[in-house]
């Protein structure tokens, strides 16, 4: 849970010739839970009565109230005074979407529409830290998992050599016909969950539920952790107890565990929003820590877009919460093609553009950030246009041409600059590559 701290309460410097008196109740080191801001006190109007309170961040009005809460104490300090005794306010205002520390500008409303000063309100947002620092968090690691027990050992024991010692594995077989529980069978301390298959996204969810840490972890089950991931990870998050997640870098490594050489990930300087919106930072989901009070402002994983329900996460999360890299390599994170979820090209093209184009109506009204969505746009659309276009060429070398057609029309719905890149290597008759795109069209 989020907890929202007054950091400090003044009152406009001189009092409106308008107004006979007001007053902020609320005292600086105040604290409340949630993701509500509160504030209360009173205001008196003069010659018009003060009939509302409103609630400013910027020149956005947050949150508008009336005058009319019971206030004996004003009544004997004013007597005589109309409306005195009906003179207090009290305000509970949503914060989320705002920047750590805000800035509330409070002023009354009088009956003849007149806008009057009142003061000004500084709050801080922090995640609510319940546990002394000689604790230790529990840590939630989930895996899910579905036709891949061949890699899940692997995942398991990452877990089981952490130098950090409090932590649960939670491993949701997702509708697997190998043999997942088996191998689970061997880890007596791993919990296990067998559901139906439902895709990625909901074993994850699932996870969630069945898990108690205060801090959560989601492993791939053919990704691994290095031995000290989430020793890390707990460093971050109580050396910042402003963010909802913190995040490392990930080694790539093929399909038998050997590694191999890839560009160094770029280091984030500002805005993490507008790096999520421009593309990749973020690799492997097993790199990621999660507060659990995270979930209680953004709902889980969206089935809907399992292939990229992580980076629909990261950006739902993102936009109203602060987080962080670490900059430090935590997480070894699987390539591999036919076998894992970034194998299936079109899936993951249309998923991420679909996760992406979800923020439009956030980011439109904002320059920098709508210049971020369409390099984001642009990113996922080249970036999973080759690989669709790889798939093509491997169906058209295997003769598989209703899978070759299928990919083509695919590029040429969401990334068509991408197929000049084939043609050049197998020119195709021109009668084809019109049907296909009058089908596109269609």
């Amino acid at each position: 849970m989020t907890v929202f701290e007054i950091l400090d309460v003044s009152l406009a410097g001189t009092v409106s010739t308008r107004l006979c008196g007001c007053n902020i109740d609320t005292a600086p080191g105040t604290k409340t839970g949630g993701h509500l801001v509160k504030l209360w006190g009173w205001v008196l109007g003069r010659e018009s009565p003060a009939v509302a309170v409103e609630l400013l961040n910027g020149s956005n009005v947050c949150r508008r109230v009336r005058v009319n809460i019971h206030r004996p104490d004003v009544a004997a300090a004013y007597p005589g005074v109309p409306g005195a005794e009906y003179s207090g306010f009290e305000i509970q205002a949503s914060v989320l979407g705002l920047t750590p520390e805000i800035e509330f500008f409070l002023q009354a409303v009088l009956k003849d529409q007149h806008r009057v000063p009142i003061g000004i309100i500084r709050v801080q947002r922090r995640w609510r830290e319940d546990i002394n620092a000689e604790d230790q968090p529990l840590v939630s690691v989930v895996i899910p998992c579905y036709k891949q027990a061949h890699f899940l050992r692997e995942a398991i024991e990452s877990v089981l050599a952490q130098t950090y010692p409090h932590f649960e594995v939670v491993v949701v077989d997702d509708g697997s016909t190998d043999n997942t529980a088996a191998v689970v069978a061997g880890y007596p301390g791993v919990h296990y969950f067998r559901q139906e298959n439902q895709g990625l996204a909901a074993a994850r969810n699932t996870g969630l539920r069945h898990s108690v840490g205060e801090r959560l972890v989601f492993l791939d089950a053919d990704d691994r952790l290095l031995p000290h991931a989430i020793e890390v990870g707990l460093t971050c998050l109580r050396d910042h107890p402003e963010c909802a997640f913190v995040y490392g870098h990930s080694r790539f490594m093929a399909f038998d565990g050997s590694w191999f050489d890839r560009p160094p990930s770029p280091r984030i300087e500002g805005d993490y929003y507008l790096a999520l919106l421009r593309g990749c930072p973020i690799f492997a989901p097993g790199s990621v820590m999660y507060r659990r009070e995270v979930f209680e402002s953004v709902t889980g994983f969206d089935p809907s877009l399992s292939p990229a329900a992580d980076y629909d996460l990261y950006y739902r999360i993102a936009r109203q919460f602060p987080i962080r890299c670490h900059d430090q390599t935590i997480a070894e994170f699987r390539r591999h093609h036919g076998t894992n979820m970034t194998g299936k090209g079109e899936l993951m093209m249309r998923c991420n553009l679909a996760a992406l184009r979800s923020q439009w109506k956030h980011v439109k009204r904002s320059r920098q950030q709508k210049e971020a969505y369409k390099t984001g746009i642009r990113f996922w659309k080249q970036t999973w246009g080759r690989k669709v276009v790889e798939e093509i060429r491997v169906a058209m070398a295997e003769g598989e041409w209703k899978r070759a057609t299928q990919g083509m029309l695919s590029v040429l719905r969401y990334s068509p600059f991408c197929l000049a890149s084939m043609l050049n290597d197998y020119p195709l008759p021109r009668k084809a590559l019109d049907w296909m795109r009058r089908r596109a069209r269609k």
